[in-house]
Order: C-alpha cells, then structure tokens, then sequence
C-alpha cells in the first residue's frame, strides 16, 4: 500500500482498489435480492397490519358490547374484558418489534448497496439522479441512510394503524384492565390517577419509545438522545451524522495504525498534562471543573477545566464552539454518552487519532510530521510532551509561564527527565516564529529552560 498522503478519498473510505469486479458483482446482486424480499415483506406487514387493525377494533366493540348484555362467560366481565385487551397489546408489542426489524434489515441491505457500489468504482458524485442522498439511487455514503427513518415517515405507516387499533380497543375495554389494577394496588397513590386516557397515554408512549429504540444505530443510546434534545433547545449546533462521523474517526484510529504511530509516551502526557483524573472519572472531570470554577472567581483567570472525553467529544461532534454554559453542558452530556459506550482505552485512543493538534492539523500520526517533519515511528518522550502541550494551545502561542510549571511538576514526578525537557525547550527555541510566538508577557523557551531545576 501506498504513502497515506498518496491515497484517494475512495481508496481511504472504499477499499475499491482490492476488489474482484466478479464477486463484488455476485454480492451486488445477492444483497439487491435480498432488498426486494425485504421490500416486499414490509408492504406485506402494513397489509395485514391494516386488516389486522380494523378486526381488533370491530372485536373490541363487539366483545364489550356483547358483555354488557349480561351473557354468560365462565369469568366475570371486567376479567375477560382485561384478558382480551392484555392480548391485544401484547401481539401489537410483537407486531411492533418485527415491523422495527424489517425495517432495519432493509437499511442495511440498502447501506451494503452503496458500499458494493463504491467498491465496483460508481460514484455519483453531485449528480444524484435528481434524488436526495439519503435515497439509495443517489447516495455516495452509507451512512446518509439512517436506521431510524422517523415515525412520521412512510415505513412507520403500520405503527400508526397499531397505534390507532390500541387506541380503539383501550376505549373499549381499557376501563375493566383500570377498574383491576386499582384494587390490585390500592395502596399505591399512582393507580388512584390511573385512568382509561393515561391507559393510553403511558401505552402508545411505550409503544413508540420502544419502536424507535430498537432503531438505534450501533452508537446510538438514551444518553445521546437526551444530549439531543438539550442541543436543540440550547441552539447548540451538533454534526448531523454521528454514525458517519465516528465512522471518520476510526478510520483514522486504523490509519494511526496503519503508520505504526507510537502512542505510548502520548497517552501518559495527555492523561498527566490533560486530565490526571481521566481513569477514575465517567466522563466529566469534577476536580478540574472545580479548580477551573476556582481559579476564574479567585484569579480572575480562565483554566480548562475539561476532561479528555469533553475535549474529544466536543473536537468531533459540535460543530460551533462558541464558550457558551450551554456548550458546555452539551459537552458534558456527549462525554457521558460515549462513556456508556467505548473503554477508556478506546476513548483515549481515539481522542490522539481524531483532536486538533494545531491549524488544520489532527490527530497525532499527522501532527508529528507537521512538527517534526517525519513519519511517527516512535515517538520520543519529548516530542510528545510538544505535541500534547500543543492540544491546550489553539492559537499556537509558546506559553512559557505554563509550560514552566507544567515541565517543573512533571520533572518532580519523573514523568520526563531535566534533559529531555532541555530538548524541548531548544526545540521550541529553534522554531520560534516558524511554529510558536512568543508574547511580551511570556518566559522565552531559554528563559524557561534557564529557570528549570533538575530533580
């Protein structure tokens, strides 16, 4: 395989340039088949859906009506009554679930379309036949296709006619289930406000909640749909993608491999220079918040105060970062997220592969060519204290004062020795100007250096 920077954008994301044209085209045809049976199997449900439907709703009435009569049943009516409705809802629950995964395995035969198709070497760039790219005809990525189509789309089609038909028959028959769980429960004060109108309320809840959960893309949980709507409603812009998205960063995680970048002095720097407390957190730094809080009331100084899941989280997946409170606690919100979802070992990896080290440059296989000018390989303990120091430096200044204190506490550990902060230094010193600025209110890298004690 070619240098990295050789690489096509198809040759990165598509592995286009290895694959037989005879068995991507078998493939081709294979999951097209396979899409068509799913087509099909889906209209066939929203058929039987809508007969199904109209049949529980006459039975419902009929039932109820037939009851009231005062005809004989071997069990009294508010007990048939609950049984039938309990039936009722729990085929509506099974129906629910197999239209959810109908419904998912038509997206991915969609998804392994695209990818067949990219792999073939079609690509329809800008032209999408006059159809938007989350339409299978048009689409380049396959992630433009969500599992999750809506529930006002026209795939959720059956879910309303259950959800209507389970409307219709709690009207029926819901007040016997109410009347029973009240002097089941009595003693519970929530059953005293349990009523045929929240039956149905808490059931077509239940039921939708449960139909879009079982739409959740792989990276997809409650923690994220929460962070959501607290983006939405706080104006704070998020990527409109979060599968394709992460899709990016591990591609990148496989590039860093791939050049055999050596991370191991990296992460000890990032965790000790960034957030000392990163094992033992879920995700936000409450010691550095703390710290960062006191510091900006007592010395009128702003410090980070972000963990190193806050940091990746809001590199990757907030798209404005305006120093807002309600960034930041979307921030908060996305580093719980990805918590529940990767290992810290995962998180830190990716946070390396994927962050700003400086303009235009991420993630540490492309950092360390942009400052030392070669391929990673291994990586010296001086160049990555450079490199993750740079992470806290956005506008590409040498902040003598801090690297001073920083270089002073990591000597007293023995996380980095008096040499090879002495190297640094006389890095830092030689590309002044071409790499760094110096402010007036700053120490000088030899000043800095000067200044330094040796454990």
């Amino acid at each position: 395989m070619g240098d990295a920077d050789s690489l096509t954008l198809g040759e990165r994301y598509y592995p286009n340039h290895s694959l037989e044209r005879d068995i991507g085209l078998a493939e081709y045809e294979l999951a097209s088949q396979r899409l068509s049976n799913q087509n099909q199997a889906l209209s066939w449900s929203t058929n039987v859906s809508s007969i199904i439907a109209t049949i529980i709703g006459f039975a419902s009435f009929k039932i109820s009506d037939h009851i009231s009569k005062g005809n004989e049943f071997p069990l009294t009516s508010d007990e048939l009554k609950s049984l039938f409705l309990l039936l009722i809802l729990f085929i509506s629950y099974m129906a629910t679930s197999h239209i959810a995964n109908l419904i998912k395995s038509q997206i991915f035969s969609e998804r392994k379309i695209i990818i067949i198709r990219r792999m073939l070497g079609v690509s329809y760039g800008e032209n999408t036949l006059v159809l938007p790219n989350w339409r299978i005809e048009g689409a380049d990525n396959p992630f433009s296709i969500h599992l999750n189509p809506g529930i006002l789309s026209h795939k959720a089609f059956p879910i309303w006619i259950i959800l209507a038909s389970n409307t219709v028959s709690i009207i029926f028959l819901g007040g016997a289930l109410v009347d029973f769980l009240k002097i089941k429960w009595n003693s519970n004060p929530f059953f005293g406000y349990l009523n045929n109108t929240a039956l149905i309320i808490f059931w077509l809840s239940f039921l939708v909640i449960s139909f879009r959960r079982q739409l959740n893309e792989a990276n997809e949980n409650f923690w994220l749909w929460i962070t959501k709507v607290v983006a939405k409603f706080s104006s704070v812009p998020l990527v409109k993608n979060f599968e394709q998205k992460i899709y990016h960063i591990r591609l990148d995680i496989a590039e860093m491999h791939r050049l055999k970048t050596d991370t191991r002095h990296l992460r000890t720097f990032a965790v000790d220079i960034e957030d000392k407390e990163f094992f033992d957190h879920k995700g936000i730094n409450w010691k550095g918040v703390s710290r960062a809080l006191f510091n900006r009331l007592t010395r009128g100084k702003r410090s980070g105060g972000s963990s190193i899941t806050q940091q990746f989280c809001r590199s990757n997946f907030i798209t404005e970062l305006k120093p807002t409170l309600s960034r930041k606690l979307v921030e908060m919100l996305l580093a719980k997220w990805i918590e529940h979802l990767w290992s810290k070992e995962e998180i830190l990896e990716a946070y390396l592969a994927s962050v700003r080290f400086d303009k235009g440059v991420y993630g540490a296989h492309r950092a360390h060519k942009h400052f030392f000018q070669d391929h990673p390989g291994e990586i010296e303990k001086w160049e990555s204290f450079i490199m993750i120091e740079r992470l806290g430096n956005i506008r590409g200044l040498f902040l003598g004062n801090r690297i001073k204190e920083i270089l002073e506490g990591q000597i007293d550990r023995g996380v980095i020795s008096f040499s090879e902060a002495k190297i640094a230094l006389n890095f830092y010193d030689e590309f002044t100007n071409e790499l760094f600025e110096i402010t007036p209110d700053q120490l000088s890298p030899m000043e800095v250096c000067r200044e330094l004690k040796p454990c």
